[in-house]
């Protein structure tokens, strides 16, 4: 879940990956951030030292985000993935 609540920017913490173009080739990566709170809460994971920072992937770029948006993506490639089976099959 990227944070929504009240944090100041200074205490965010953003996504690191530059890989993440599938599907806006001309943005320059991920743009999520996350708080400490939201991290520890929803995924159970500590704060990435600063060592790991520039190495750092947000949970939705690793696929494993819970946030509403994240969880109607994965739905909706889910149903586009079955009615393609299907339509392919019943040929």
């Amino acid at each position: 879940m990227q944070c929504k609540s009240r944090c100041s920017l200074s205490s965010l913490i953003p996504c690191k990956n530059r890989t993440s173009l599938k599907t806006k080739p001309k943005q320059k990566g991920c743009r999520k951030k996350y708080c400490d709170r939201c991290l520890n809460k929803f995924y159970n994971e500590d704060v990435p030292s600063p060592e790991q920072q520039p190495k750092w992937s947000c949970p939705a770029c690793r696929s494993i985000c819970v946030c509403a948006a994240c969880r109607r993506q994965k739905s909706k490639h889910q149903t586009d993935q079955k009615s393609g089976a299907t339509s392919s099959s019943s040929r």
